[in-house]
């Protein structure tokens, strides 16, 4: 059996996107080729009069053969009230296994981001403890700078710790400011 489709069109895109909408209405596959080369094979854009002919594929041949009856599988029986309670019991006691186990898992140790304000505040606390003289004096000693603008990025973590090991050991035996 062949089937003949005319597809008319003012132009080969106009062919082609109206074999396109066909292609679509007729259920093809994703598999199937409507690419516009295989598709306009034989289509010229020489004149809006040209008609041409363009053969779908071929679907496969469906079985004849009658498929065996085959009876639907019995529902299994329904479990006792006790088998019942004994399930639900274990299965709560499962879920909160596993609950406890994704807590477990997601505890992070928290980080500290260092910043500059970060570096700052504990040049803040150094202020406040030993004095601002002391900090001006000893703060470009301690941080390696002379100024906690001049800390590159990479350096604030190593300088925000070094001053907060000079605020707990006191390197330069400084007494304590009065509050």
């Amino acid at each position: 059996m062949s089937i003949s489709i005319t597809i008319n069109g003012d132009n080969a895109s106009e062919a082609i996107r109206e074999i396109l909408t066909l292609a679509g209405s007729m259920g093809m596959s994703r598999g199937t080729d409507t690419s516009a080369a295989a598709l306009a094979t034989g289509m010229s854009d020489a004149s809006s009069d040209t008609r041409q002919t363009a053969e779908p594929a071929k679907e496969p041949a469906k079985s004849t053969r009658k498929k065996a009856d085959k009876p639907a599988p019995a529902a299994p029986p329904e479990p006792a009230p006790e088998v019942k309670a004994a399930d639900a019991a274990d299965e709560a006691a499962e879920s909160e296994k596993v609950v406890e186990a994704k807590a477990e898992e997601a505890k992070v140790e928290p980080t500290e981001v260092f910043d500059r304000n970060v570096m700052r505040n504990a040049g803040g606390e150094y202020a406040k403890l030993y004095g601002m003289a002391a900090a001006q004096e000893d703060g470009p000693k301690i941080i390696g700078y002379p100024a906690f603008s001049k800390v590159p990025d990479e350096e604030i973590e190593k300088a925000t710790r070094a001053l907060r090991a000079a605020i707990a050991e006191n390197p330069y035996g400084r007494t304590k400011a009065v509050a």
